[in-house]
C-alpha cells in the first residue's frame, strides 16, 4: 500500500530520502525508519506567487532581525575591505603587501575556524555573533583613532587583520548554522538566498560609499562609521532568542547520541568534538565532495577581490572612488542572483553550481585583460551573478545534507573558504608583483576552467544533485 506524506502545515515532515547516513534513525526492532520532523517555524501555509515565494522566510520575526543585523555587519565588512586595501596600497605601493594582508586574515581563519564550529555546536550562536561583532567594533575603532592621530602604519593594519581574521573565524560557523534554527528546513534555500541578498545589497552600497567617503572626509571617518555599523549589528540581534529551538527541526536520537556521549569529559571534550567533525566529513562522501569542490572553486575564483586595489590603479588608472564603484557593481549582479535563487525550486542545483563556476572563470579571464573601466564594470556584474550562484547553492546543499549534530563543525570547514582565498591571494600577490595582476588573475581563472570541466565529467553524483 502506498502512503502519501501529509502537507507540512498539517503534520510532521518525513526526512528527505536523499539525506546522508545519519538522517535515519534505527527503529525499535533494528530497522531503519524515517524520522518525524517538527512543523516549520510558523503555522502559515507555504507562500504562493512569485513575490510571496521569494520573500517567504521574512514571515518569521527572528529571521527579519537576523537580516537587519546582517545589513549592519556586511556593510561594515564591505566598507572595511575597500578602505583597508586602499590604505595598504597607498602605504606600500606593493601587491606583495596586499598578499601579506590576506595572509594575516588567512592564518587565524585556518587555525580557529573548526574551534568556531565546535563552539557553534555547543553554545548560543546568537551570543557568539554578538561578542564577535562587538570585538570587531573595538578593532575598527582602534584603527580609526590611529588614523585620526596620524600614527597609522602598515604594521597596525597587519595586526588588525590578524585579529579580525580570528574573530571572523569564530563567528562565521555560528552565523551560517543558525539559519536552519530560525526558519526550518523547508525554507532553508529561500532563507540562504535572502541572507545573501542582504549581504549583496551591502556589497552594492558599502564599497561605493567607502570610496566616496574616503575622497570626501578621509579614511579615519570611514573607520568610525564602520565601528558604528558593527554596534548596530550587535543591537539588532537582541530580539532573537538565545536558543531558537522551536524553529529548528529536532535531530534523531541516534544522530545526537555521539554528542550526548561526549558530555562531562571536561577539557578533552572540545578536542574529541573537533576530531569527530573531521571524521564525519571523511566518512560522509557527499559532504566531503561538496567541501572539496567548493574549496577548488574558491581558490581559482575569489583571490581577484583582494588584488583589486592595485589592479584598478595600475591597469584601469583609477583610485578610491573607482575601486569602490567596481566592487559595488559586482554586488548588483550578486543581488540579482540572490533574488533569482530565492524564487527557484530546489532542482538541478548540482548542474547550476558547476555552470556558475564555469561562467565565473571565463568572465574573470576576460576581466583580467580588460583596460576599459566601462567594460570592467559590465564584467563585474556577471562575476557577481556567477559568484553568488556558486556560494548560495553550495551553502544550501551542505545545509540540506548535513546531519544536524555536525552542522556547526561542517559549516566551519565550509567557511574556511575565506581563509583559503586569503592564502591564495598571498601567493598570487607575489605572482602579480613579478608578472602583473592580469597574469595572476587570468591564470588562476584559466586553471579553474579546467577544474570545472574535470569535475563535470568525473563526478556524476555532483552534477545530478537536486
Amino acid at each position: 500500500m502506498t502512503t502519501t506524506a501529509q502537507p507540512e502545515q498539517q503534520g510532521p515532515r518525513l526526512v528527505d530520502p536523499r539525506a546522508p547516513v545519519g538522517a535515519l534513525a534505527a527503529g525499535a526492532e533494528g530497522a531503519s525508519a524515517p524520522v518525524a520532523l517538527a512543523p516549520p517555524a510558523t503555522p502559515r501555509a507555504p507562500a504562493s506567487g512569485v513575490v510571496s515565494r521569494t520573500f517567504d522566510s521574512l514571515q518569521i520575526p527572528a529571521f527579519r532581525w537576523f537580516v537587519l543585523s546582517a545589513f549592519g555587519m556586511f556593510s561594515s565588512m564591505n566598507m572595511q575591505l575597500v578602505v583597508k586595501g586602499y590604505l595598504t596600497f597607498q602605504l606600500t605601493g606593493s601587491y606583495a603587501a596586499l598578499g601579506l594582508m590576506s595572509l594575516a586574515n588567512a592564518l587565524p581563519g585556518l587555525a580557529l575556524s573548526m574551534a568556531g564550529g565546535v563552539l557553534a555546536d555547543r553554545v548560543s550562536k546568537k551570543h557568539i555573533m554578538q561578542w564577535a561583532q562587538a570585538l570587531s567594533a573595538v578593532n575598527s575603532l582602534a584603527i580609526a583613532v590611529l588614523l585620526a592621530l596620524g600614527m597609522l602604519r602598515f604594521e597596525h593594519l597587519f595586526i588588525s587583520a590578524i585579529f579580525q581574521g580570528g574573530v571572523q573565524a569564530i563567528m562565521m560557523p555560528a552565523r551560517q548554522s543558525i539559519v536552519p534554527e530560525l526558519v526550518g528546513m523547508r525554507r532553508l534555500m529561500n532563507a540562504i538566498a535572502l541572507n545573501s541578498a542582504g549581504m549583496n545589497t551591502m556589497r552594492l552600497v558599502g564599497p561605493a560609499a567607502a570610496g566616496l567617503l574616503i575622497a570626501a572626509v578621509g579614511s579615519a571617518w570611514v573607520y568610525f562609521i564602520i565601528t558604528g555599523l558593527y554596534m548596530f549589528a550587535v543591537a539588532t540581534m537582541l530580539p532573537i532568542p538565545a536558543r531558537p529551538a522551536p524553529a529548528a527541526e529536532p535531530v534523531a536520537a541516534a544522530v545526537a547520541a555521539p554528542a550526548v556521549a561526549m558530555r562531562g569529559r571536561g577539557g578533552a571534550r572540545s578536542v574529541v568534538e573537533l576530531v569527530d567533525g573531521f571524521r564525519y566529513v571523511g566518512r560522509n562522501r557527499l559532504i566531503g565532495m561538496l567541501l572539496v569542490v567548493n574549496f577548488l572553486v574558491v581558490m581559482g575564483s575569489m583571490p581577484y577581490m583582494m588584488l583589486l586595489p592595485g589592479f584598478v590603479e595600475d591597469r584601469l588608472g583609477g583610485g578610491a572612488k573607482e575601486l569602490g564603484l567596481l566592487m559595488s557593481i559586482s554586488g548588483s549582479g550578486a543581488l540579482v542572483g540572490s533574488l533569482v535563487l530565492a524564487s527557484m525550486p530546489p532542482r538541478h542545483r548540482g548542474r547550476i553550481l558547476l555552470g556558475a563556476a564555469l561562467v565565473l572563470a571565463l568572465t574573470l579571464i576576460v576581466f583580467a585583460w580588460s583596460t576599459s573601466f566601462v567594460l570592467s564594470m559590465g564584467l563585474m556584474v556577471l562575476v557577481g551573478l556567477a559568484q553568488q550562484g556558486r556560494m548560495s547553492i553550495s551553502n544550501a546543499l551542505l545545509q540540506h545534507y548535513v546531519d544536524e549534530v555536525y552542522r556547526g563543525r561542517v559549516m566551519s570547514i565550509y567557511m574556511m573558504e575565506f581563509s583559503l582565498m586569503s592564502l591564495g591571494v598571498f601567493f598570487l600577490g607575489f605572482l602579480a608583483e613579478a608578472v602583473g595582476a592580469e597574469w595572476a588573475i587570468g591564470g588562476s581563472a584559466a586553471v579553474l576552467v579546467l577544474v570545472v570541466a574535470a569535475l563535470y565529467t568525473s563526478l556524476p553524483q555532483l552534477r545530478n544533485l537536486d
